[in-house]
């Protein structure tokens, strides 16, 4: 028996600095066959679209939550609006990546944690690390030459 990688349909609520770069990241990942984009600063969500090629564009999450191509969403919003988008998300069966927090409201955090959890969902919180002194640091040492040619990293 072979394995079959789903094509991605990805939605990405949240168009601002992290979710440009995981859009344009998403866009050059042969996996991802569909792209779609939200964000309610138009100005900002239609640049990306255009930037990314996207497939869908809107500035109301629902409109793209609920679209036959999503199987998979990225919930990027300012921190405290992630439980709206990511709820509804869950209630369609969608795979998600929830950048960090969870929500800024402690009930709002277990409350979606459970609806993860009792549908069983293929979810995770991302956590960039990028300023953290540690990371820095060797981003300095990088950037000036000290550490060398750098080829592979692991983290």
């Amino acid at each position: 028996m072979t394995d079959t990688l789903e094509e991605i349909g990805l939605g990405i609520v949240g168009c601002g600095t992290i979710g440009r770069i995981r859009a344009k990241f998403a866009r050059e990942y042969p996996g991802v066959k569909w792209l779609g984009l939200c964000d309610i600063n138009d100005q900002l969500g239609k640049k990306l679209a255009e930037d990314t090629k996207a497939d869908f564009y809107t500035n109301d999450y629902s409109d793209l939550i609920k679209r036959p191509e999503v199987n998979a969403v990225m919930i990027i919003t300012d921190e405290n609006k992630h439980t709206e988008p990511t709820l509804m998300s869950v209630e369609q069966g969608h795979k998600l990546f929830i950048e960090k927090p969870l929500a800024t409201e402690a009930r709002e955090s277990e409350q979606i944690l459970r609806a993860i959890t009792d549908t069983g969902l293929d979810a995770c919180v991302g956590y960039t690390q990028r300023f953290r002194r540690r990371f820095l640091t060797v981003k300095e040492r990088i950037q000036t030459g000290q550490i060398g040619d750098v080829h592979t990293v692991t983290t």
